[in-house]
C-alpha cells in the first residue's frame, strides 16, 4: 500500500470535485465537513494569520491574490462568535465588504461561517476583530429564505488582521491600513479587471 490522491466528485458534476492527498499511514487525511447532504474537503495543513502589520505586500499583489482563478471569494469580515462543533471551530462572522463574491449570493451585513479543524490550536479569530479572507469555494447550504455558506480554513486560505483606524497609532500600522485601503479602493471600483 502508498500513498496517492483521492478525488470524490459528482457523476454528472464531475468539475465539482474535491482532490485530497491520501497516506494511509497517516490519520486524518481526508477531513470534510457536512451540512444535510452536502460535504467539503477541508485540505492539508491549519491556516495561519499573514504577518501583522505586512507593508512589504502591495495593494496590487493583494488585488493579483484576490483575483487569482481558484480563489472564489474575498471578503472583508468581522469575528462575531466562535463555538466548537466536533472535530471543528465554526467562526460566525459578518461581511464587511466584498471584493469576489464568486458564485456566492452573499451580501453586506450577512453572517457567514469559517470552519478550521479544532487540531489547528495556534489560529483562532478574535471577536470584533476585522479580517481580509480569501479563499476557494464555500459550502452552499439551502436556508428558509436564502442560502448560508460554510468556508474552510485551511492552508490555502489568505487571513489577515485588518486594523481599524482608531487602534492604528503607529506610522506602521498608519502605512499597513493606508495599504489595504488602496486594495479596497481599486477592486471594488475596478473589480478584476487589469
Amino acid at each position: 500500500m502508498s500513498p496517492g490522491i483521492f478525488k470524490v466528485y459528482e457523476f454528472h458534476a464531475p468539475e465539482q470535485e474535491c482532490t485530497v492527498f491520501y497516506n494511509p499511514f497517516l490519520d486524518d487525511n481526508l477531513v470534510k465537513v457536512c451540512s444535510g447532504d452536502a460535504c467539503k474537503c477541508i485540505e492539508g495543513e491549519c491556516p495561519k494569520i499573514r504577518s501583522k502589520l505586512d507593508t512589504s505586500t502591495t495593494a496590487n499583489q493583494r488585488k493579483d491574490a484576490a483575483c487569482k482563478a481558484d480563489i472564489t471569494y474575498a471578503y472583508k469580515v468581522e469575528a462575531v462568535k466562535s463555538e466548537e462543533e466536533g472535530e471543528f471551530v465554526k467562526y460566525t462572522v459578518t461581511i464587511v465588504d466584498i471584493f469576489n463574491r464568486g458564485s456566492a449570493t452573499v451580501k453586506v451585513n450577512k453572517q457567514v461561517r469559517l470552519i478550521k479543524k479544532k487540531t489547528c490550536s495556534e489560529f483562532s479569530l478574535q471577536s470584533g476583530q476585522q479580517y481580509l479572507i480569501m479563499g476557494k469555494d464555500g459550502l452552499q447550504i439551502r436556508g428558509e429564505r436564502e442560502f448560508q455558506y460554510e468556508y474552510p480554513l485551511d492552508s490555502s486560505t489568505w487571513v489577515e488582521l485588518w486594523p481599524e483606524s482608531s487602534s492604528c497609532s503607529s506610522p506602521s500600522c498608519g502605512r499597513f491600513l493606508s495599504i489595504l485601503e488602496d486594495f479596497s479602493e481599486s477592486i471594488l471600483l475596478d473589480g478584476c479587471q487589469s
